[in-house]
């Protein structure tokens, strides 16, 4: 099984697909790579121990965009056709995957399945996106042969509106057992890890890479609005990304720094969003964020954009949503609500996320009936 997906680093549908991976017969069905890029990335060590192979597919100049598909098409074709053989190739890279897919379909490789795991690409809304997005979803039309989709709203963005009603929804499962800690003691050792004081009223987590659509500069904004106030607020960054260091120098050039962590890369991902008391999420959109599923799972509350697919919500009263618009005054009582909020026990959650498909083995499960069971679109 060919996965195809840019990079394999710490974000949401790489870490969704590695666990996944964590999970499924290896015997049956074991995953190989490409990737877009020559760095090595996060998931390398894990996946090469796990026995998949990892395909680079970077030229060593640059090219235009419409000349870069073409070196894509070309390599992808020239490794299906002459490298190993795969039962079915797997593609979750947005508005490529319909040129992916060709290439897969003109080597003949009868299962091409299309993933769709955001719902907008983040790079404008001009004519010539739109005709691009118009011709990515005609080649994944006619050369998909299964649509897959985190979430219905992620479907239609990629696939249409008539096509989303065929596709197979995946949700980004989660081990929610892994999730269910001990809170206290996971905040004890976060406050111990950052040398927070006792009298800290509130710890504030944002988990995602350093890049527009994450919308750091917003929370920035409330750091402020927490320190005018008087309230005492300590706020977690966790992830890296190229907007990390001017993330960093604007927290200084507002006088908040003191009251804000970078941690970097974390792997202790279940551990941190057990610590914090609310994960924050102003993000300008998303799909279906693996963050936000995981929070609800580890029973941590969020406060998260308007822009923010309602699918994300799992029903355990975990989730506010507001609008990006909204005052500051009004993002920061919310968060202090959420804070106090009652906690969620974790057999609730547990028989929730089994009742969605949202547990790790649910999804494992319609992984392998769409592997199992490709029919053509």
């Amino acid at each position: 099984m060919l996965q195809i997906v840019g990079t394999m680093n710490r974000a949401g549908a790489e870490t969704m697909l590695m666990n996944l991976y964590r999970h499924m017969d290896t015997a049956a069905w074991q995953f190989d790579f490409v990737y877009f890029m020559r760095e090595p990335c996060d998931y390398d060590a894990e996946i090469i121990q796990r026995g998949g192979h990892i395909y680079r597919i970077a030229p060593n100049r640059k090219y235009v965009p419409l000349a870069l598909q073409w070196y894509r098409l070309r390599q992808l074709y020239r490794l299906l056709k002459h490298g190993r053989h795969y039962a079915a190739v797997h593609a979750h890279t947005l508005n490529s995957i319909g040129c992916c897919l060709l290439a897969a379909n003109l080597a003949g490789i009868s299962r091409r399945i299309a993933h769709a795991h955001s719902t907008r690409d983040g790079k404008g809304n001009s004519w010539r996106r739109r005709l691009y997005h118009h011709i990515a979803q005609w080649l994944i039309r006619i050369n998909a042969t299964e649509l897959v989709a985190c979430g219905r709203d992620a479907g239609i963005y990629l696939f249409g509106r008539r096509l989303a009603g065929t596709a197979t929804i995946l949700p980004n499962a989660v081990d929610v057992a892994a999730f269910a800690k001990d809170r206290s003691a996971c905040k004890t050792r976060l406050c111990a890890e950052l040398g927070l004081s006792a009298d800290t009223r509130i710890i504030i987590g944002q988990v995602g890479r350093f890049q527009p659509v994450k919308n750091h500069a917003f929370t920035l904004r409330l750091a402020q609005h927490f320190r005018e106030q008087g309230i005492r607020a300590h706020f977690v960054f966790a992830g890296t990304g190229p907007l990390q260091e001017q993330i960093k120098h604007a927290a200084q050039q507002a006088g908040v720094a003191a009251g804000i962590s970078f941690l970097g890369d974390r792997e202790d991902i279940a551990d941190l969003v057990n610590a914090i008391d609310v994960l924050l999420m102003p993000s300008l959109y998303e799909g279906l964020p693996l963050t936000l599923v995981e929070a609800q799972a580890a029973g941590t509350p969020c406060v998260v954009s308007a822009r923010i697919s309602r699918e994300a919500d799992l029903g355990l009263g975990l989730v506010r949503f507001l609008d990006l618009e909204a005052p500051e005054a009004g993002w920061t009582d919310a968060l202090l609500a959420a804070a106090a909020a009652a906690q969620v026990p974790a057999s609730d959650r547990m028989a929730t996320f089994r009742r969605k498909g949202y547990d790790i083995g649910s999804g494992v499960r319609t992984l392998n009936h769409i592997y199992e069971n490709n029919p053509a679109v």
